[in-house]
């Protein structure tokens, strides 16, 4: 069926207003599926991540829920609220469609067929996932090659004595798409940039074409890795590892000057000690054992 204009524009302005659609950046190439790509990915535009609630997989293009409704438009867009069917328990996208949008959306209410739309508010909408299908041509390009991995890695396997680490790699071939054949022609549709994304512990803390970022840790043991990004394609590096341990605070923190005191930790000076007073070791600067506490700024707390 399909919704009327006043559905059309309910249905948008609830879209945007759940997830928050922004514009696409030079960043991640948008993940891609069964000759297609994704234009919108629960309002990331970028569509190189999944992060809503609801139980849809960007890699085999389908949505389960209690309502799940799918929508089909002419051309690419990163929004199609037209030519919807549902509520079903499960949609997924229709891999035999060329140069069209689908758009499959997850709710927590059953929202009516969309001929008579019951759902005004935002808050029924647990997640969506906006699919672009270009022209039928055969996959039959030749050359295409994943990305060179990334690597002479720094830091690795080594001890370092700040928190603030410039993590730098190496890395030379994005490889090459491949495409589609038509007409003789060989065309790679799929969008985005070559691009690096560092993680640090698990977390992307860096995207950009730079080959080297300076980021500021906490605790002591950790791991990264780098992922390649090519217009269609992507490779991840080995994970590599690094340690943190700043050395003691210098000053240490005097708690007993007993003469000779058992397991001295430091060496200090003192004047004429008490005991000595009359003897020939007597005097000014005698070199005196004492007990110290240094402090390691990596020691967990006692």
């Amino acid at each position: 069926m399909k919704p009327n204009i006043l559905l059309t524009i309910v249905f948008s302005a609830l879209i945007s207003a759940a997830f928050g659609l922004f514009a696409a950046s030079p960043a991640d190439a948008a993940i891609s599926y069964a000759g297609g790509w994704y234009t919108n990915l629960c309002g990331n535009s970028t569509a190189d991540a999944y992060n809503c609630p609801a139980n849809c997989n960007p890699y085999n293009g389908s949505c389960s829920g209690s309502y799940v409704y799918k929508f089909t438009c002419n051309g690419q867009t990163n929004e199609c609220v037209s030519n919807g069917t549902g509520p079903s328990t499960f949609q997924s996208f229709d891999t035999g469609i060329c140069n069209q949008t689908q758009q499959i959306d997850v709710f927590n209410q059953n929202c009516g067929p969309v001929s008579n739309w019951q759902c005004p508010g935002t808050s029924a909408l647990t997640g969506f996932m906006v699919w672009y299908k270009p022209s039928c041509c055969q996959n039959t390009c030749q050359g295409a090659r994943d990305p060179e991995k990334p690597g002479n890695p720094y830091p690795h396997n080594v001890t370092l004595n700040s928190y603030t680490v410039n993590f730098s790699w190496s890395h030379n071939d994005f490889g090459s798409c491949g495409g589609n054949t038509c007409n003789n022609t060989c065309n790679s549709p799929v969008p985005g940039s070559n691009r690096y994304s560092l993680y640090v512990d698990g977390v992307r803390v860096y995207r950009g074409n730079n080959k080297s970022f300076t980021y500021t840790v906490t605790g002591q043991n950790h791991t990264w890795y780098v992922v390649a990004h090519s217009n269609c394609r992507q490779r991840q590096s080995n994970t590599w590892s690094f340690t943190v341990n700043r050395p003691p605070t210098a000053a240490a923190q005097i708690t007993s000057n007993a003469l000779c005191n058992a397991n001295p930790a430091s060496q200090g000076w003192s004047g004429v000690h008490p005991l000595r007073a009359g003897s020939g070791s007597a005097g000014i600067n005698n070199p005196l054992q004492v007990r110290a506490t240094y402090t390691d700024p990596d020691a967990p707390p006692i």
